[in-house]
């Protein structure tokens, strides 16, 4: 897997201090960047572990949940005013990935047995999910079991070859619609996480770039316009 890009190269933009509201917000922002420079780092030394378990999983997905909540409590600090202008070209894909994101958390982390809010994925109440497994067993291929690829572009019904050979990890998952009789699997890839995660990393940059384009005298100047 490709390393998360670290944070080294942030700052010309959201280290002004001027640009914070006050003090507090400051330190507040600087906290935010840390939670996700944390997270990062967390995250590209799991995968240097070569050691991926069903815990390993579980924290992943939460490491990349942290980097986004982080990051947009990080946006939020700032005026509107001084946002004016900032456009992420990649929008539309990142709010994808935060619908999936959503999903995957409240379906393995939060709430594995009754995630009912996610319809783009099918997660309507039905399913429910029992287990997390990094492989499957030779005998669990050859059952008779739906198998799904479970990832940014929806859940869809695939071949039990194609599950085995392109998945990092499976949700073993019941069906209340069969009485929760057999075991279905969604597999899920990790570069899903790590395109999430380098998204937010991205657009974390490109919100850098726009305040390093301030200057506090033109801060000034704009309020001195709009009022």
């Amino acid at each position: 897997m490709n390393e998360l890009l670290n944070l080294n190269r942030i700052g010309k933009g959201v280290h002004k201090k001027w640009i914070y509201p006050n003090k507090d917000c400051y330190e507040l922002g600087c906290d935010y960047l840390q939670k996700i420079n944390f997270c990062i780092q967390d995250f590209n030394t799991e995968f240097e572990k070569n050691e991926i378990n069903i815990k390993s999983v579980t924290y992943l997905i939460l490491l990349v949940t942290w980097i986004q909540e982080a990051y947009e409590q990080f946006e939020r600090i700032f005026d509107d005013s001084l946002k004016s202008g900032f456009v992420y070209r990649k929008e539309s894909r990142l709010s994808e990935c935060k619908k999936y994101l959503r999903a995957l958390r409240s379906f393995v982390v939060a709430h594995p047995l009754s995630t009912n809010q996610h319809k783009k994925y099918l997660l309507e109440g039905n399913y429910i999910c029992v287990d997390i497994s990094v492989r499957l067993s030779a005998v669990q291929k050859l059952q008779q079991r739906p198998f799904y690829m479970f990832n940014i572009e929806g859940l869809e019904q695939v071949a039990d070859e194609k599950i085995g050979r392109e998945c990092d990890y499976y949700l073993l998952v019941y069906s209340k619609k069969d009485g929760a009789r057999f075991f279905q699997y969604f597999g899920c890839c990790f570069a899903d996480l790590v395109e999430i995660a380098s998204l937010y990393i991205d657009k974390l940059y490109a919100l850098d770039k726009h305040l390093s384009k301030w200057k506090r005298t033109d801060f000034c100047e704009y309020y001195i316009r709009e009022e």
